[in-house]
């Protein structure tokens, strides 16, 4: 899980004054900037002549993915200060226990009731959150980029099961440092396959690479024993095309990681076309296009026809505050991953 430094939280006059704080991951964010900004301005050209229409004021930070002055908003002890409308993503500071306990059990945020009538990249999936606070409208995936020069003549991993296989020993690549690993694959193999299934996860990683490095390694002529990445959507496509370079959608459906909003209850009516474009087809498919799948029925995805996507499940997010448990896993994680490193060390 990411470990960002405490930064200044910005003066409370500006978080207080705030309708709109938008946090997306990079890959889509200047997109997601530019149609923010591109309906605010129609609205207002729209509004001109309702002299009692309030300005919206949004920002999306574009600094750094994650490091930025509004990055600590999480740490607000009062609900009367937080923006009206935040989108988050993944599994970060958002579902904090603090932040939880003070505002998501208290029932802050309000149920938008856009999750019927789903695009079918969602069928069969469950996503509305019980407690009414995290309304997905988009997703990260994450998939399987297999390169087949690196196999050696093993066969191509065709499910998450099958990474766990010892024949991939030290042949898998995933988006991790010595201290930092992506807290979405390790929820969902330690959900699906327990604790020693991230075991053999961990015995199975190679050198750690950042996510970027791994979509660029694919297409050099490197030495590593990679021969398996875990990587989102977005960055598989983005990778070389090579004929060796196989992308591979897993049999039991690739990882789903959230892209929601939450809204206060308390908020300006003003604020509700604005809610209500986070759902449209037109900012949908402007961001399905960089291979984040919207919820809109009417986007085209562009994902396989037989691709499907697992989901975490809110009923085991909300079981257990879900960053002790990634905490919890880390831990089993790197300590059998330091197992390993040890024994190469002493041979």
């Amino acid at each position: 899980m990411k470990k960002f430094p405490e930064m200044k939280l910005v003066p409370d006059e500006m978080r207080e004054k705030l309708d709109f704080l938008g946090y997306i991951y990079c890959p889509v964010k200047e997109v997601f900037s530019d149609k923010i900004k591109e309906f605010i301005e129609l609205k207002k050209d729209k509004d001109e002549k309702d002299k009692d229409e309030e300005d919206i004021k949004a920002v999306v930070p574009m600094g750094g993915c994650g490091k930025d002055e509004f990055f600590n908003v999480n740490k607000i002890k009062d609900i009367n200060k937080f923006p009206s409308v935040i989108t988050g993503a993944g599994f970060s500071e958002f579902f904090e226990e603090e932040f939880t306990n003070r505002f998501i059990d208290r029932g802050c945020f309000e149920d938008l009731g856009y999750i019927s009538n789903l695009n079918t990249t969602y069928k069969d999936l469950d996503l509305k959150d019980p407690k009414g606070c995290y309304n997905i409208y988009s997703s990260f995936p994450y998939v399987l980029l297999v390169d087949e020069r690196k196999l050696k003549n093993r066969p191509i991993p065709l499910s998450w099961e099958d990474l766990l296989d010892e024949k991939y020993v030290k042949s898998i690549a995933i988006g991790h440092t010595e201290e930092d690993i992506n807290e979405v694959v390790l929820l969902y193999t330690y959900k699906n396959f327990g604790e020693e299934g991230v075991k053999a996860l961990a015995r199975n990683i190679n050198t750690p690479m950042g996510t970027i490095e791994m979509a660029q390694a694919t297409g050099a002529n490197q030495q590593s024993e990679n021969a398996i990445y875990i990587l989102p959507y977005f960055f598989a496509k983005a990778a070389p095309k090579k004929d060796y370079l196989k992308i591979i959608w897993p049999e039991e459906g690739a990882l789903l990681c959230p892209l929601y909003v939450m809204v206060k209850k308390d908020r300006e009516n003003y604020l509700d076309e604005l809610i209500s474009y986070l759902y449209s087809e037109d900012l949908g498919q402007s961001i399905a296009n960089k291979y984040f799948p919207h919820v809109n029925k009417n986007v085209d995805n562009k994902i396989p026809n037989d691709g499907k996507l697992q989901w975490l499940g809110w009923d085991y997010i909300h079981e257990k505050n879900i960053i002790t448990r990634v905490r919890e896993i880390e831990e089993i994680f790197y300590e059998e991953y330091k197992k390993r490193s040890d024994l190469n060390e002493k041979t």
